[in-house]
């Protein structure tokens, strides 16, 4: 990589937001087109901590950092056809009530990749891939369920792309905050799932004592 020789540059305390703010801003545009499976919070960490450590003196390697990150989106960038993706579906139900508002995840045991969704107020779901593709990848999956739990670009997330004011969604966001889902369920699931290209609709029954294992046949 060429080496940057300019002279330092000497930024106003406004311009220092201002860049921190870009990056942000940055940081948050990759999250949200990256599929989850490729571990995007790893990039959001190093990123957080970059930037705490920013300092007024070093600002000058500011437009270099703006030309890596634009290279790493573009080099994560998915070829969704090389991927085989199956539309998954289904109801969410508690003690034989619909759970609405929980995050499910359809998780890969071996990668940790998972596709993801968010029931409704009937405990109705459909998978997402990412933000951009609806499905989830064939074979053997961990579902995980989560009233509190919440995932970047996940379609109806409260506050993020529901159209409600930051004011709004913080006041449902606390009203979330206790977690209707057992730890069996959770993250100790047992919970386990065949997908096949055969699948569409794999509804689920849970029950408080933990006795549900598999997918209501």
């Amino acid at each position: 990589m060429p080496v940057l020789n300019e002279p330092a540059l000497k930024l106003s305390n406004s311009e220092v937001s201002d860049a921190a703010a870009a990056v942000m801003t940055i940081v948050h545009w990759i999250q949200v087109i990256e599929p989850p499976g490729f571990r995007q919070v790893k990039t959001l960490d190093f990123m957080s901590g970059a930037i705490m450590k920013f300092t007024q003196r070093n600002m000058e390697r500011m437009g270099m950092l703006l030309v890596l990150l634009a290279g790493c989106s573009a080099t994560n960038s998915i070829d969704y056809g090389k991927v085989s993706l199956v539309d998954v579906s289904g109801t969410v139900t508690l003690d034989g009530q619909p759970l609405a508002a929980a995050v499910i995840t359809f998780e890969d045991p071996s990668t940790g990749n998972f596709s993801f969704a968010r029931t409704d107020a009937s405990g109705q779901y459909t998978l997402q891939f990412d933000s951009e593709k609806d499905g989830v990848t064939p074979g053997n999956k961990v579902v995980r369920l989560s009233t509190t739990r919440s995932i970047l670009g996940l379609r109806g997330e409260e506050g993020e792309e529901t159209g409600e004011s930051p004011s709004e969604g913080s006041a449902k966001s606390a009203d979330r905050q206790q977690e209707l889902v057992p730890d069996c369920y959770n993250a100790k699931s047992k919970l386990n799932v065949e997908i096949t290209t055969a699948s569409g609709t794999v509804d689920f029954d849970l029950k408080s004592d933990c006795s549900t294992s598999s997918a209501k046949q």
